[in-house]
């Protein structure tokens, strides 16, 4: 209690962010211009079903998660706009709820999500480097050895992300 009282000389409750949605768009530009910089990559934008998404999000990490979420999506990014923003906590709630639907265990359950999410970073790697092995690798830091073994874990074809693109 000591340390609290030594801390706390003015306390400012700040609302979550779910209830100052006003906040949302500017903190977007912001948050979106610190990556720019960070990242040496030219400035992003939200195309308006992007922003629809960020403002109907929950936002239970507060402005935290929302820079996570921008960060994931400014890195799997092709253009001058964001259009897919990765929400895991939705895959998360969504494979929470299948979980108690169907009585999977939870180590299961957790095997299933981690699966998921990671074939979505091998799948979005594989389209960012046009199924370029080499450099799926290095992006994902991880040697070729190992993305071909979870390329065949998870039935990946990267060609198929070649001949996508050509």
């Amino acid at each position: 209690m000591d340390l609290y009282y030594r801390l706390a000389v003015i306390v400012m409750p700040i609302p979550p962010l779910r209830e100052r949605l006003e906040d949302i768009p500017p903190l977007v530009d912001a948050l979106l211009a610190k990556l720019s910089a960070k990242y040496h990559q030219p400035r992003r934008s939200l195309d308006p079903s992007a922003m629809m998404q960020i403002m109907a999000h929950d936002w239970p990490g507060n402005v935290r998660e929302l820079e996570n979420t921008l960060e994931r999506s400014f890195l799997f990014c092709k253009g001058a706009s964001l259009h897919d923003i990765h929400l895991f906590s939705a895959l998360s709630r969504h494979c929470s709820q299948a979980g108690r639907e169907t009585g999977i265990p939870l180590r299961d359950a957790k095997r299933r999500a981690a699966d998921q999410v990671e074939k979505s970073w091998l799948e979005d790697a594989l389209t960012r480097f046009q199924g370029h092995i080499g450099e799926t690798a290095g992006f994902l830091r991880l040697t070729p050895r190992a993305v071909y073994q979870k390329l065949d874990r998870h039935r990946i074809d990267p060609a198929h992300f070649r001949q996508r693109l050509s």
